[in-house]
């Protein structure tokens, strides 16, 4: 493993049940992942965090606040 490599992962060298994820990297990595504009760095290091539930979790939690915004906007809109 290189030194950047090194670097960028914290110098945890096979600490995979420890790679937590923070709430700012879930939140920017699922509006990221539904506009459909995450890049192959952030893809690989959120594929590196020991469980892929934080994200399942955001995304249906994004999911669910997205479609009631829709249903929202549909009923103003047709509100007479």
């Amino acid at each position: 493993m290189s030194k950047q490599e090194n670097h960028d992962e914290g110098g945890k060298q096979g600490s995979g049940a420890s790679n937590k994820v923070s709430y700012g990297s879930l939140i920017m990595s699922t509006l990221a992942a539904a506009v459909g504009v995450q890049n192959d760095k952030n893809l690989e290091k959120d594929f590196a965090t020991s469980s892929p539930f934080p994200y399942i979790v955001a995304g249906i939690v994004f999911t669910v606040i997205f479609l009631a915004c829709l249903i929202f906007i549909a009923k103003i809109a047709l509100a007479e």
